[in-house]
């Protein structure tokens, strides 16, 4: 059978969405509680065991035995390489990554595999992490988990006893007995808790396994193989691994918290149009970031032909995708003759032969034949692609030549017509102050007067500007406000251009003031040169850091390294946010300010805490309500006689009334049965003495205590009420009737 004929059936075995079968669970849950059966109810939890050097582990023991319904699949790695992430989330509650030394085979990328499943409600064991298989990147560049020593080794410390942590529903009985303690994990996540760790020789604490919520679904990380280790009947440590394992496989299918609604699987659009692709991508929420055009072998012309992310990869709404476009079939490419030499059509000839065009250009050559082509652009072997155009410069032979007119003393305007007049050009007209030449008239020229040049060539002139003027030093105007710098300008100079920038950090330069002048203060020009300023906008506006959920030491570090001040800190109860993590900021993560602004925060100091009702002396009916009215739930109830509390009221409580304890926590209580019973004992024909000890030794009171005569003994009981073997309850009396002789009265 092939893997996809595998993975077909696998998909037909199982085939619902997590959503249907929520719904359905929703159904059958409501039939059993009219029913009265919901306490047999158990919903059955589907197992992806991917990876694993054994073919049967404790998994298939503990759906076996009945300890959990469900079954697991675990298919060869080609049939789990076929599979998507939206098979698994689909399919499957739980994803199983057990112990596997050939990880390479393997695709466990965080990013297309494990966060997707989490998002989706869905539950994942990853036991002893240590790559992402055929995604090449490590796991713990992305998520901070390690599985190495500190000497960046594999460690190995037998014999080290395990603390099993209070993680209800992970470790709910079971003991620190295990068969294995090689390896830890190292730096992990601050969303994942350890339940598993040991005390180390040299190394302090260190840690076997971790859990928590990671968006809408469930995650264990552990070291130890737990899938294959674990036996129902075995050692005590494989037991307990066993037991461990079943509360693991359990906690993790329980997630109350929805699917991440956000949660999508990127689509193939391959060979797709471009208005449809991102009609597509939009329509899933999806961002399209860039569009790339790139040319193909073949007419694919405005086509898909890649994307990033890849088909079936998971991402939420507002991600962004990258797709590359199809430009159609590139151009040929050519080499470009060399033209060089030839006669203008000649050349035009050649370059039409070779798929390309001319742009004809002409000048006067020394050397080169008139109609023949001096040069070329590109040059000769370049390769282009085919209908490019090369430029060519085709010769009109030797120039006539000119004698330079002698235009100095003459006006620019006598000058330039002198010039033009003779088939010469004006060249660059530049100017200089002179205290001889009339301003406008020639200073010099270039080349000088009666100069043999060819026809068409350039004059430059130097035309006077007039007497050279005063000088003056240029005002130092930085920190001046601009109104007072332009004031101390316009008294020998002329304000220039006016721009606005932010404000150096150093030396910082208020708003509205000179940061700096074009020339600067102290510089020497002429009088009437224009002075160009640079005015402060304030200091340029710094964006606020986003330190939401971090912890209050970490904001602080990025709000101070913004160059911003944490200011008012405020602590709110938050069921949701780890106690000392930030609920809330103001100004808003992202959101511009000035330098040195405050940053306040809102911190959580964990959930909200309630007082325990004091119930000693009530009712149990009494109790139990007042305990669920203050948000607390009843926890264990047991009962014991008592001579002082009345049958059905409470003894004690625990925790004690007026202890302060999160809302939800459980307060176990022991109710009295009222006073014990004892047997009466029997002390008719004991001496009075000696029944006293007796009936107040049994928890008994004397009653009352009467005589009788007689002619023989004297103290001894004659009588009594209730008679000896009678069953009375602590503290009753009984009554005694004691001899007496004519010479002797005991009482």
């Amino acid at each position: 059978m092939s893997s996809t004929a595998v993975i077909d059936s696998v998909r037909i075995a199982s085939m619902r969405t997590r959503c249907a079968r929520k719904t359905g669970a929703t159904l059958f849950i409501l039939i059993l509680i009219m029913l009265g059966f919901i306490a047999n109810a158990h919903a059955e939890i589907r197992v992806l065991a991917a990876g694993g050097d054994a073919t049967t582990g404790a998994t298939e023991e503990i759906f076996a035995n009945g300890d959990l319904v469900g079954s697991i699949d675990r298919p060869s790695w080609s049939v789990y390489r076929e599979m998507t992430t939206e098979d698994i989330i689909n399919n499957y509650d739980v994803f199983l990554i057990p112990y596997n030394t050939s990880a390479s085979l393997y695709d466990f990328d965080w990013s297309t595999r494990v966060l997707p499943i989490l998002a989706s409600g869905g539950g994942v064991i990853w036991e002893a992490p240590m790559t992402t298989g055929t995604a090449g990147s490590p796991l713990f560049d992305q998520r901070g988990i390690r599985y190495t020593c500190p000497n960046g080794t594999i460690c190995y410390i037998p014999n080290s006893p395990l603390d099993v942590l209070q993680a209800p529903g992970i470790t709910d009985g079971i003991t620190g007995d295990f068969t294995f303690t090689t390896g830890y994990l190292l730096n992990w996540d601050a969303q994942l808790t350890p339940f598993l760790q040991a005390n180390a020789t040299g190394l302090g604490t260190i840690t076997y396994g971790l859990y928590g919520e990671v968006n809408a679904g469930r995650i264990i990380v552990t070291q130890n193989a737990q899938d294959d280790s674990g036996l129902s009947t075995g050692t005590a440590a494989q037991v307990n691994a066993y037991n461990l394992l079943v509360n693991k496989l359990q906690w993790v299918s329980s997630s109350t918290l929805p699917p991440d609604p956000n949660l999508r699987f990127v689509p193939n659009l391959d060979g797709m149009a471009e208005a449809q692709a991102v009609a597509t991508l939009e329509a899933l929420g999806f961002v399209v970031s860039d569009i790339l055009y790139s040319t193909t072998d073949i007419d694919f012309a405005g086509n898909v032909i890649s994307q990033d992310p890849q088909p079936g990869s998971g991402a939420f709404a507002g991600d962004s995708i990258l797709l590359i476009v199809s430009d159609g079939p590139g151009p040929a490419i050519v080499a470009v003759p060399d033209v060089t030499g030839l006669a203008q059509a000649l050349a035009e000839s050649t370059l039409g032969d070779a798929g390309l065009s001319a742009t004809v250009t002409t000048a006067a050559s020394e050397t080169v034949t008139a109609g023949n082509v001096i040069s070329q652009n590109p040059a000769a072997t370049t390769e282009v692609a085919a209908g490019s155009a090369v430029a060519i410069v085709v010769s009109t032979g030797p120039a006539a030549t000119v004698i330079v007119p002698d235009v100095v003393g003459a006006t620019q305007a006598t000058a330039q017509t002198a010039i033009t007049n003779l088939g010469l050009l004006v060249g660059d007209v530049s100017s200089a102050y002179s205290d001889t030449v009339a301003e406008g008239s020639i200073i010099s020229q270039t080349p000088s007067a009666g100069t043999s040049v060819a026809s068409g060539s350039s004059i430059d002139l130097v035309v006077s500007a007039g007497p050279e003027p005063a000088l003056t030093i240029v005002p130092d105007v930085r920190q001046l406000s601009q109104a007072d710098a332009e004031a101390a300008i316009s008294a020998l100079l002329v304000v220039g251009t006016v721009t606005f920038e932010y404000s150096p950090a150093y030396p910082v330069v208020d708003a509205g003031n000179v940061i700096s002048s074009n020339p600067s203060g102290g510089a020497l020009v002429y009088v009437g040169s224009t002075v160009d300023l640079v005015i402060s906008l304030g200091p340029a506006p710094i964006t606020t850091p986003y330190v939401v959920g971090l912890s209050l030491a970490t904001a602080e570090t990025d709000i101070t390294a913004a160059g911003l001040v944490l200011g008012a800190v405020t602590y709110f109860n938050s069921d949701t946010v780890l106690a000392g993590n930030v609920i809330s900021q103001t100004p808003l993560g992202g959101y511009p300010v000035t330098p040195g602004t405050e940053v306040d925060l809102t911190v959580s100091s964990g959930p909200a805490l309630v007082s325990t009702p004091s119930v000693v002396g009530l009712s149990q009916s009494a109790a139990e309500s007042a305990i669920t009215t203050a948000g607390l739930i009843v926890g264990s109830i047991s009962s014991v006689s008592s001579n002082s509390v009345p049958a059905g009221n409470v003894i004690s409580q625990t925790p004690n009334g007026g202890t302060q304890v999160s809302a939800g926590s459980s307060v176990d209580l022991v109710i009295s049965t009222g006073s014990a019973a004892v047997s009466v004992p029997d002390v008719v024909g004991l001496n009075y003495s000696t029944a006293v000890n007796r009936i107040t030794s049994a928890g008994l009171v004397m009653g009352n205590v009467s005589t009788v005569s007689t002619r023989r003994s004297c103290g001894v009981v004659r009588s009594q009420t209730p008679t000896g073997g009678t069953s009375v309850s602590t503290g009753s009396e009984v009554d005694l009737v004691v001899t007496r002789t004519r010479f002797c009265n005991p009482l």
